[in-house]
């Protein structure tokens, strides 16, 4: 079986980063459900769920 939503999500990320720096933004963070890129010179901290134990 092929995901080909993961890879659209991939490039919608992509689309989305490029229009934002081609409009002179140089801060943002593009999050397309766990598809993410971030500009910026600040870290971002990302949390991430364990998939045995979601609730922790």
């Amino acid at each position: 079986m092929t995901d080909v939503g993961a890879a659209g999500k991939g490039y919608l990320v992509d689309l989305v980063s490029r229009t934002l720096t081609e409009e002179g933004i140089d801060r943002f963070l593009v999050d397309a459900s766990g598809d993410m890129r971030h500009r910026g010179a600040e870290a971002v901290r990302v949390g991430l769920e364990h998939p045995g134990f979601p609730a922790e």
